[in-house]
Parts: structure tokens; sequence; C-alpha cells
């Protein structure tokens, strides 16, 4: 009989350390299910000069994950008290390791939502000479499914001159029923929608429009998307789409 005892201690030792895990996988979920839910979590769509949002949602997802690994250790801790004569200093170790392991899936959660889902980005040289002819892409990574995309395309008239316009390979993906304009209703400004119909998508990576221009007058241009909207297979929008920009500085 008493040779049974240290296993059964060893059982209970080990509950405690897989309940530290639980507890603090819970409630850091539970804590992000709050937060999201009333507003207070939230990952910017855009690319801003303004931080604050990112700055905060931020600040809350480290308390969440912190508070969840003290709550699972707590919790550990007070479990089968008992037992807490035995070894208590390394078991105390043991949870709050546990309970830290356990508020990792918190922090999985806080990286699925703050991964970009679509990403747009400008790529262009930086450096060009008056009266070079070089190509602007607009390219995409979507690791969502894309519905819907329209966005808008603003440049310096009086540094640059559109001279060419093609589509991407993006949108002529196999498979994929769509619906493709490009408009330029005045100089310095282009108009770019892509809609999948038939129930189709578009998901993965490559460009969406090649614009082609020709350097005019000395100075910066500043290649810009405006207006992006992206829309999911489903008909409700991808709401965390980051967009950046590129500047063509003409020699």
């Amino acid at each position: 009989m008493t040779a049974t005892v240290p296993g059964m201690a060893d059982k209970g030792w080990t509950a405690r350390v897989a309940a530290a895990a639980g507890v603090a996988a819970g409630t850091g979920a539970a804590q992000l299910g709050l937060g999201y839910g009333l507003g207070v979590i939230v990952w910017p769509v855009t690319v801003t000069e303004d931080r604050s949002e990112w700055l905060g949602s931020l600040g809350w997802a480290t308390w969440i994950t912190a508070s969840a690994t003290v709550f699972g250790a707590v919790i550990a801790s007070r479990l089968g008290e008992a037992q807490a004569a035995r070894a208590r200093q390394p078991w105390r170790s043991a949870f709050a390791i546990s309970a830290g392991v356990g508020a990792l899936v918190a922090v999985a959660l806080i990286a699925l939502p703050a991964r970009a889902a679509v990403r747009l980005d400008v790529h262009a040289p930086i450096d060009v000479r008056v009266g070079q002819v070089f190509e602007a892409r607009i390219a995409i990574d979507a690791r969502a499914p894309v519905r819907d995309l329209v966005f808008a395309i603003a440049y310096e008239k009086s540094r640059l001159s559109l001279i060419r316009r093609s589509e991407g390979e993006f949108v002529r993906q196999p498979g994929v029923r769509a619906e493709y304009g490009i408009d330029e209703p005045s100089d310095g400004y282009v108009g770019v929608v892509f809609r999948a119909v038939d129930g189709s998508f578009a998901t993965g990576a490559g460009n969406v429009v090649v614009l082609e221009f020709e350097a005019l007058r000395p100075g910066a241009s500043r290649i810009e998307l405006r207006d992006v909207k992206s829309v999911a297979a489903g008909g409700e929008p991808n709401r965390n789409v980051i967009v950046t920009h590129a500047t063509v500085t003409i020699h």
C-alpha cells in the first residue's frame, strides 16, 4: 500500500500542472472574445500615421496574456492544498511555466486576426531618370478569399505619364470567373475593379494590375492606393487589409 502513495501523489501534481495550462488557456480565450466583442481590441485595416489603435490593442493583448498566466498558476496552486507541503517551490515553478504555455493559446488567437487577411503592395523602382519608362505593379497576397476588390491608384500627373496598363495574373486565375475593369477618369487617378461571379473567389498571391509610366520631370511622385475595399466569399467585408505605397524619385 505504501508503494502506491508516491504514484498517486505524482498523478495529483500532474493534474494540477495540466489544470494550470487549461485554466490559463481558457481565461485568455474568454478575455480575448470579450475584447473583440466589445471592440476594445481592434486591429487597423490600413496603414496609418496614428498608431494608437495598434498600441492600445497590443497593450490589452499583453495584459490578457499575463493575467491568464497568473490566474492559471494561482488556481493550480490552490488545488489539492494538502499536497502543498511536499515539493512546494519546484511545483509552483512548474505551475507558472505550465500556465505560461497555456496562455500561448491567447497569443495564437491574437496573431490570427492581427495577421493581414489581404495585403496590397505597390512595387515600383525607387529612382528613375527623366524620359525613362518603368513599371509599377500592384501586388496582392490574399490569405482570405476575395470575391470583390475595388481600389484607386493616385500619382503625380505632372511628373508621371501613364502610357500603358494591363491586368495581372491574380485576376486571371484558372477556374475563377470574374469581371475586371481598369478606368482612368482623370490624369493622375486610375480605378480598378475586380468582381468574381457565379460563386467563385480568388486567393493566393500575384499582380492585380501592371501600370507602365514615363517619367516626365525631376521630383518625387507617390504612387498611392486609395479607397480600398475587399469583400470575402460570403459577402462580408475583409476587415483586415494592409496597404503599402511607393514613392518614385525622378532625376
